[in-house]
């Protein structure tokens, strides 16, 4: 198929679309279980594959708070994963298809960060049930700067990508000309992603248009082991608790010295923002700017967030400190998990591990809660919850009208496979207690469903996390200088006075 516009080939192609109720049966129906995720799946057959994955972890780096930057396990090398299809029937050689009456074979590429067996697996195996035509082979990319430029590169050149889900620097795909625009073709099939979504959704806009469709909310909780809480004698933290209840609550499940010291709170490291995510359920990460991100605003929660997070590291020491994390390289499953703090603060995604018996044997379960709240700041109440894996087209794929097929598809029901690996869908057509049920479901002794539910349902506004290139260079710097007083190189007004003026240079292109 010649390059071509992609409107003019999906719609040519519309009424080919598979009905949407089959696909969420069959996803659902192969999703393997968690404990079969290690090392590598093989088959031959419709939609079987293999997958290979390296495993280190990376910074989060440009995208500030954006929660699956975080997740550790993901490799830093792009690898590939390809489903291994027996060739469809007339499909013998160049140009069968057409002359046996039936859809030309070929082969899509879909780039992305997931593990191959955590989601994208199913996905395959249930889009060629229905499409065997297609071969679909996926590409697993890391979460690191160099992983972001071998797809940057691929997208230039045009070959061997036709989707993919970037692991950072979404709006920057847009920005430079490596995204096909998805306006048009999401009005003509009738998918309104404002009202699916919700206005989060304007974030992920690149100059008023859309290019990308965000196929999963990560919400960032504090997940909480309910053995160590009662050995306390707490209880689950009240949805309106405030920054005073965490101080108390940290402190009093923290415990011992040295290398066996236990602490109370975790915040995620290597988002590279500790010293913010205190104040997130009461200073939107948007208010740290005027309302066209030209400059940073000097917003008194910064220094309290950030002082917060001092008092917990240096006096009460509830929380590791930057230099110990950065020393020994902390990940939130792992501190939850092995029982190195009572609470974590991080993203959807911790799920899958807490979920993984094989990996992080343990029996204690774990409870949910949402960022506390301030007593300076009443009325001001927050709740992270950041669209992320965003699904976007190369606007140079071989194929257009059916990458665009795939990519509406896999939104609104090619997600179901991914959801057991503690992905949460952004389509609306999931409830929360739909969620629930996959997630939970073997788990019930593991996971406590009440304060999931609760937590997951929350009707606090979002808290969204910031795009855009200059507005993450400046949230870079900014954060910088606050590691440097945490380090004890400066104080904390000096740090932000220093991060702002930065941030404001960086903004300014300087």
């Amino acid at each position: 198929m010649k390059k071509t516009d992609i409107r003019k080939a999906a719609r040519s192609r519309r009424a080919g679309l598979p009905a949407m109720a089959l696909v969420l049966a069959l996803a659902l129906a192969m999703a393997l279980p968690l404990a079969a995720c290690s090392g590598t799946g093989a088959g031959t057959g419709a939609g079987a594959g293999t997958s290979a994955e390296s495993g280190t972890s990376a910074a989060a780096g440009a995208e500030t708070a954006s929660a699956d930057a975080a997740e550790s396990s993901d490799g830093a090398a792009g690898e590939t994963a390809a489903a291994q299809p027996e060739s469809p029937a007339g499909a013998g050689g160049s140009g069968a298809g057409a002359e046996s009456g039936q859809p030309e074979p070929f082969t899509m590429y879909w780039w992305g960060g997931v593990p191959f067996e955590m989601g994208p697996q199913q996905t395959i195996e249930a889009y060629r049930e229905m499409n065997p035509h297609i071969e679909i082979e996926y590409v697993k990319l890391g979460w690191d700067d160099a992983s972001n430029t071998k797809l940057d590169t691929a997208l230039m050149s045009g070959a061997g990508i036709d989707v993919y889900m970037p692991t950072r620097g979404y709006l920057e795909k847009a920005e430079k000309g490596l995204a096909a625009e998805l306006t048009t073709l999401l009005a003509d099939a009738g998918i309104d992603l404002m009202q699916d979504i919700g206005p989060d959704m304007e974030t992920y806009m690149y100059d008023g248009r859309y290019f990308n469709i965000p196929t999963s909310r990560s919400d960032v909780v504090f997940f909480i082991n309910m053995d160590k809480l009662a050995d306390a004698g707490l209880s689950m933290p009240a949805p309106d608790w405030t920054t005073d209840d965490l101080l108390a609550t940290a402190k009093a499940m923290s415990d011992g010295e040295g290398a066996a010291r236990t602490y109370g709170v975790f915040y995620t490291y290597n988002w590279g923002d500790m010293w913010a995510q205190p104040s997130n359920g009461f200073f939107p990460a948007y208010a740290r700017f005027n309302a066209d991100q030209t400059e940073i605003l000097n917003d008194p929660r910064m220094l309290e967030s950030a002082s917060l997070f001092a008092r917990m590291q240096d006096e009460d020491r509830s929380t590791p400190s930057y230099a110990e994390c950065a020393a020994e390289k902390y990940d939130p499953a792992q501190m939850l998990l092995t029982g190195k703090s009572a609470m974590v603060y991080s993203g959807a995604y911790v799920l899958r591990d807490i979920k993984n018996r094989e990996a992080y044997p343990h029996t204690f379960k774990t409870g949910f809660a949402l960022p506390p709240l301030s007593a300076a700041y009443p009325g001001e109440e927050y709740h992270i919850a950041s669209l992320e894996d965003p699904i976007m087209i190369s606007p140079k794929t071989d194929h257009p009208g059916e990458s665009w097929d795939f990519v509406q598809w896999f939104y609104r029901d090619g997600f179901a496979g991914f959801i057991e690996y503690g992905r949460i869908p952004s389509y609306v057509g999931y409830t929360a207690d739909q969620v629930a049920d996959i997630l939970v479901s073997g788990y019930e002794d593991l996971l406590d469903i009440e304060s999931f539910k609760a937590t997951f349902s929350s009707t606090r506004p979002l808290n969204p996390s910031v795009q855009g290139v200059a507005a993450s260079k400046a949230n870079t710097v900014l954060n910088q200088q606050v590691e440097l007083a945490m380090l004890g190189e400066q104080s904390l007004e000096e740090a932000l006075a220093n991060g702002i003026a930065e941030g404001n240079r960086a903004l300014a292109g300087e």
